[in-house]
């Protein structure tokens, strides 16, 4: 949650900004320099302030996993894809429906001499309705446009899986790097404050005779490093504003607050076993998608193999030839046709042999390449284990390391300012603890980061 010294901010303006330092009461003056909203130069350094907005929106996770499901872009677009390959799935099965048509003809001619004539019944009959109706008996390349427009609809939905997959990913990284910020912010504020006091009293003991010059302006160059790191997390809290709202699926600039903290990530502590591992792989959109490939080239070989197999068809014809349109003294006839048929030269025996063979090394390649996608799939979650473990671990490393340096730095404290040591003892640990704080918080969100590449490398999707 972004702290009471970031609120501040927004509503008056940058902490302490009409004096950064803050002098012990009668002492002498130290470092007093004003930062004005848009810029600040001073010996050493230069500040861009950023400009800064109230956060109008408090999201948590969950929030963010809603938001996303309904706004976001490329999910939106692979949804539509899939129903649209869904759709063409069931059109496909139009092949096998009867196909029948009604329509109606009236043949009258006028000579020159304004005379009507004509030849045969269509004189005294001119009109003439039909009715016809046919219908696939047996369609083996029917079935296979069936088969195709399903390997495509099973690939619209992998694609689709696969958006999830990476928006998840995405969302989390971004949701992370916020978080890192909003927390940053205030360990960043924390560090420029002490290395400010750190100089306040090292100012002094300059002017007391007990410091040297150098010393002075060692601790006044650390202060003003930590004062531009703590604006530096400032520019980033709005960049990272930006990437959140970007994979939210909001087009619009709203600054955002993230209401949670670093969570615990759960321990892995072993990769999965090879039952557990076949079912990840299963749920992995790549080798998804590759399977679908391969449904697909089958689809293409069965269409190939169709111009070796006889189509079966039968059709209805039925006409009137009358004086009027469907007059009961109408001449009328039908026809009922029952046909088998095969493609022999042209299109046919040689056209089919070059097709399957094409299609039979398209569907192989397919198959090899589906291996080559799982080996993949299984060295990803191999790294991404390792990383995912080796992040954890250092959270906890550091967190021990943390510890250990904020305890020594408050003896070491106790002991410099008593005279019992020296500045060139004293300021690395002091330094060595501060820089420890930010080392801390990488590690956490670094943690977190890893965690999210775990669940991609799972095949995880947003709202799993």
């Amino acid at each position: 949650m972004i702290s009471l010294v970031l609120a501040t901010w927004a509503l008056f303006g940058p902490p302490a900004a009409a004096s950064v330092a803050v002098a012990a009461a009668g002492a002498a003056e130290p470092l007093t320099f004003d930062i004005p909203l848009s810029s600040a130069t001073v010996p050493g350094a230069v500040y861009i302030m950023p400009q800064l907005e109230k956060p109008q929106v408090k999201l948590k996770w969950e929030d963010c996993v809603k938001i996303a499901l309904k706004n976001e872009p490329s999910l939106l677009a692979a949804w539509k894809t899939q129903q649209e390959q869904l759709a063409s799935y069931y059109d496909s099965y139009n092949g096998f429906l009867p196909n029948v048509q009604l329509s109606d003809t009236y043949n009258k001619f006028q000579g020159l001499a304004g005379v009507s004539y004509s030849q045969g019944f269509v004189a005294n009959f001119p009109y003439e309705p039909q009715a016809a109706a046919g219908m696939n008996i047996f369609s083996y390349s029917a079935l296979a446009n069936i088969w195709s427009a399903r390997a495509l609809w099973l690939s619209s939905i992998a694609g689709r899986r696969g958006a999830a997959q990476a928006l998840r990913y995405n969302l989390k990284t971004a949701f992370s790097n916020l978080l890192y910020s909003q927390a940053s912010i205030n360990v960043n504020w924390m560090i420029q404050d002490l290395w400010h006091k750190n100089y306040d009293m090292i100012y002094l003991r300059y002017q007391s005779g007990q410091e040297s010059k150098g010393n002075m302006l060692v601790m006044r160059g650390f202060f003003l490093n930590a004062l531009e790191g703590y604006y530096q997390s400032l520019r980033n809290l709005r960049r990272n504003q930006k990437a959140l709202a970007q994979y939210l699926g909001w087009g619009d600039f709203r600054p955002l607050e993230i209401h949670a903290s670093f969570p615990a990530a759960y321990q892995i502590r072993s990769m999965p076993g090879d039952a557990a591992l076949a079912k990840i792989l299963e749920n992995r959109p790549d080798v998804a998608t590759q399977k679908a490939a391969i449904k697909s080239a089958e689809a293409s070989l069965s269409q190939a193999r169709s111009l070796l197999i006889p189509e079966a068809k039968v059709t209805a014809n039925y006409s009137q030839l009358g004086a009027e349109l469907w007059h009961q003294d109408a001449q009328s006839n039908y026809s009922v046709v029952g046909m088998v048929s095969i493609p022999l030269l042209s299109g046919g025996l040689t056209n089919a042999w070059y097709q399957i063979k094409s299609a039979m090394k398209a569907r192989d390649a397919a198959v090899q390449q589906l291996r080559t996608v799982e080996y993949a799939a299984r060295q990803d979650l191999e790294n991404t284990w390792s990383a995912f473990a080796t992040a954890q671990d250092q959270q906890i490393n550091q967190l021990n390391l943390l510890k250990a340096w904020r305890q020594r730095n408050a003896e070491d404290d106790v002991l410099y300012q008593a005279g019992l040591m020296v500045f060139d003892i004293w300021e690395p640990i002091v330094a060595q603890r501060l820089s420890q704080e930010i080392i801390y918080l990488q590690a956490e969100n670094t943690a977190l980061q890893q965690e999210a590449n775990w669940e991609r490398a799972l095949g995880k999707e947003l709202g799993q």
